[in-house]
């Protein structure tokens, strides 16, 4: 049987410290699983995880570039 354990916390743990390129190509490799039907609730979760992370991110530096405007 398939390890069905959703394990959101070391997901993201994970996510924090893969660059947005690796992000990027996950997410990609994530859909492709969702699309030959391999495990598709694991994968958008973990979709979920590695968008929010790429999006904490763009946030984070759109903050900061507005901070040093001044």
């Amino acid at each position: 049987m398939i390890d069905q354990t959703i394990d959101f916390a070391s997901w993201e743990k994970r996510a924090k410290t893969m660059s947005v390129e690796a992000l990027r190509w996950s997410i990609d490799d994530c859909r492709e699983c969702i699309k030959l039907g391999i495990n598709p609730l694991k994968y958008t979760d973990q979709i979920s995880v590695f968008d929010r992370e790429l999006n904490r991110r763009a946030n984070r530096t759109h903050k900061n570039y507005n901070a040093s405007r001044g």
